[in-house]
């Protein structure tokens, strides 16, 4: 990790901060209705390019429809834009809705064009009663998709809606080791703003430092663990411990976050340890936003002629 500026942007921090990762493995959680990816990064950002790839899975054994949003940094009501090709049949282009056949997967790839957007991704299966899995990856490219070569690809694996999860920290400022991490608020804002308290809790068990903020109607941050506690991580050497995350609404249900692991640069991998996981009616009557809600438009998606894979 090089720089330990805000994440993912202004755009030639990204690229600075990610140009020496390596390739880490995709993961995929266990299937549910709807998937949850922190983060992705799509578009132009000086000589290189990001290129989103999301690979959806049907476990059934009939065909299911689903559908793909994404939530713009700059402005959450608004799509990434990621102009998304795909094998699979799109059978609703209006409403992006594409179908899967059974025990069968799509890919989608974006347009890596337009300046550089980032953002996070839900996927949705139509009925809200079916199952879908899969995961998300961005790669990174010097030059283009198309005639450049790829530096490296971020695996984003979905993760769980919880009103709290924990992950391990780690920062030693010689070494430029720092703990990051993204989240999302897929709630809109009926059950008002989600209040988040970040602790961070040493080694021998006790709270060192908090922070808290506030996340707005389908919003997203994405922060080292020096940035939100700088006094304390900012210098620290060999720093081991954990930080435990905890939301609460307004009206006292859906205190919920998506969120994933980033360590030593690399997003992906194992999610974190989660408590209070909501996969329930209540989360979803709290403001959940569900496939083919009014207001909410999908990302446009097109069928390819073939299949592209990284």
């Amino acid at each position: 990790m090089k720089s330990r500026n805000p994440l993912f942007v202004p755009a030639v921090w990204l690229a600075f901060l990610f140009l020496l990762m390596s390739i880490p493995g995709y993961g995929q959680t266990n299937p549910s209705s709807s998937l949850w990816y922190a983060h992705a990064a799509n578009g132009v950002t000086g000589a290189q390019v990001y290129v989103v790839t999301i690979m959806v899975s049907n476990p059934n054994s009939f065909s299911v429809e689903a559908a793909i949003t994404s939530f713009n940094d700059a402005n959450p009501n608004v799509p990434m834009g990621l102009g998304l090709t795909t094998n699979c049949t799109v059978v609703d282009p209006t409403n992006g809705f594409f179908a899967i056949p059974a025990f069968s997967a799509c890919q989608f790839t974006s347009n890596g064009s337009g300046s550089l957007t980032t953002g996070w991704v839900e996927v949705d299966e139509k009925t809200t009663t079916n199952t879908i899995g899969g995961y998300l990856a961005f790669t990174f490219w010097q030059g283009n998709q198309f005639t450049g070569f790829p530096i490296f690809t971020v695996g984003v694996s979905p993760t769980p809606i919880c009103g709290q999860f924990s992950i391990p920290v780690l920062r030693d400022v010689t070494t430029n080791v720092d703990t990051g991490f993204a989240m999302s608020n897929p709630f809109d804002q009926s059950g008002g703003p989600i209040v988040e308290t970040a602790q961070l809790v040493d080694g021998s068990g006790n709270v060192i430092d908090q922070h808290v903020f506030t996340m707005n109607a389908f919003t997203h941050t994405a922060l080292f663990l020096s940035q939100l506690f700088p006094n304390t991580l900012g210098n620290a050497h060999n720093f081991v411990g954990n930080l435990v995350v905890t939301g609460q609404a307004s009206t006292g249900d859906g205190a919920v976050a998506t969120a994933l692991l980033q360590q030593g640069g690399q997003y992906g991998g194992a999610p974190p340890t989660s408590n209070s996981i909501l996969f329930s009616k209540s989360a979803k009557s709290s403001g959940l936003r569900q496939a083919g809600s009014p207001g909410r438009a999908h990302e446009n998606i097109t069928q390819a002629v073939t299949s592209k894979m990284f």
